[in-house]
């Protein structure tokens, strides 16, 4: 689930095999502006679980043909850019909205709009 840089960095915060939740994985200077006011901040980090350290340390059989279909991939930001090659480089459309991790949360209406494009982009109505 996780490259072995990322492990590397998480293994030190987790306790009884725990981790934190993950906004207190970052130096609040990162995290806060990811989010569009304090009370979305609040609400989101409500929800967080503690995930087991073991999730990010597992690998997932992914099946041959899971991404045949037609899949896509919106980058936010710079980041992400490793992952939005290897969605290129699987045929995959790619699109940006410049952003932060949770952009969705800031923007929700430019991203809705991004993906539904996308996907219309893939589709033709039934006819």
């Amino acid at each position: 689930m996780a490259p072995p840089e990322l492990l590397a960095f998480l293994r030190p915060k987790a306790t009884d095999g725990r981790l934190p939740q993950w906004t207190a994985w970052w130096d609040e200077s990162d995290v806060a502006p990811m989010f569009p006011d304090p009370q979305t901040r609040s609400d989101v980090s409500a929800e967080q679980p503690r995930l087991p350290l073991s999730y990010y340390e597992e690998s997932i059989p992914v099946p041959d043909g899971w991404d045949d279909a037609a899949c896509g991939y919106l980058l936010f930001g710079p980041p992400y850019e490793h992952a939005a090659q290897d969605a290129r480089d699987r045929g995959w459309a790619v699109d940006q909205v410049p952003g932060l991790h949770l952009h969705q949360l800031v923007d929700p209406d430019a991203v809705a709009a991004r993906i539904v494009a996308m996907v219309d982009g893939w589709c033709s109505p039934a006819g």
